[in-house]
C-alpha cells in the first residue's frame, strides 16, 4: 500500500487518462485547455478527428512508448500515479448507468480520490456498494447533472477547485482523506468476494 500513496511535496493536482477521442472526451479537454487547467495536471487524449480546433493528441510524459493507452490491468506508470491526486475517471460513454469498468476501480484499488466524467448514476451505485464517492468534498453536485454539457462543466469546476489549491492545502487533504481511501481499498476485496459468491451460487443451483 505504501508503494501506491501520494508521494511528493508537489503534486500534480489530477490525472485524466483518455483513449480513444470520443466527442465527450474532446468536450471536456476543450474546457480544459480553454479554462488554462490542462497544463496544471496529466491528461491525454489520443489522436483522431477533433471537432474543436484547440485540440491535439496529449501524452503522459512518464509513457511516451504508449502514448495514452491505458492498460486495464496497471496504474499505469507509477512515476506518474504516486505524484498525482485527483482521479478523473473519464468513462467511455456517458449513457450507461450500470456498468462499472476498471476505470472506477483504478483509484479505488490505488488510494485516490476521484470525480466521474461518466453516467452519475454510477456513484448511486458506487454508494449503495459501500464505497465512499467524496462528493462532500467538491463544489457541485454530479447527480444533478444530466446532460454531457453539465457533466463537463461540473467536472471541470472540480478541477479548477483542486487547481487553486496549494500543495500544502492538497497534502493535508490527502490526509484527511486516507481513511476513506483506505476504506475504499478494503471494501473492494470484500465486494469483489461477494460477486464471486453470487456467481457460483448461481452456477451451483
Amino acid at each position: 500500500e505504501k508503494d501506491i500513496l501520494l508521494d511528493t511535496q508537489d503534486p500534480v493536482k489530477y490525472l485524466c487518462y483518455q483513449n480513444k477521442p470520443h466527442f465527450h472526451r474532446q468536450l471536456l479537454t476543450h474546457k480544459l485547455i480553454k479554462s488554462n487547467l490542462l497544463g496544471k495536471g496529466t491528461v491525454t487524449l489520443n489522436q483522431g478527428d477533433y471537432e474543436f480546433s484547440n485540440l491535439y493528441t496529449l501524452s503522459s510524459k512518464d509513457d511516451q512508448k504508449n502514448l495514452n493507452k491505458e492498460d486495464p490491468f496497471t496504474l499505469g506508470p507509477m512515476s506518474t500515479w504516486k505524484k498525482c491526486f485527483l482521479n478523473v475517471i473519464s468513462e467511455t460513454n456517458l449513457t450507461n448507468k450500470y456498468s462499472i469498468t476498471e476505470k472506477n476501480y483504478k483509484p479505488i484499488l490505488g488510494l485516490r480520490p476521484f470525480i466521474l466524467f461518466g453516467n452519475p448514476g454510477i456513484l448511486k451505485y458506487l454508494e449503495g456498494a459501500g464505497f465512499y464517492t467524496f462528493e462532500e468534498y467538491w463544489n457541485v453536485n454530479f447527480r444533478e447533472q444530466a446532460t454531457e454539457e453539465e457533466i463537463a462543466n461540473a467536472t471541470v469546476a472540480v478541477i479548477d477547485q483542486i487547481c487553486q489549491m496549494t500543495s500544502t492545502e492538497i497534502l493535508n487533504l490527502y490526509k484527511e482523506m486516507l481513511p476513506k481511501l483506505m476504506h475504499n481499498r478494503n471494501r473492494f476485496f470484500e465486494h469483489a468476494s461477494e460477486q464471486e459468491n453470487k456467481i457460483y451460487s448461481l452456477f451451483k443451483k
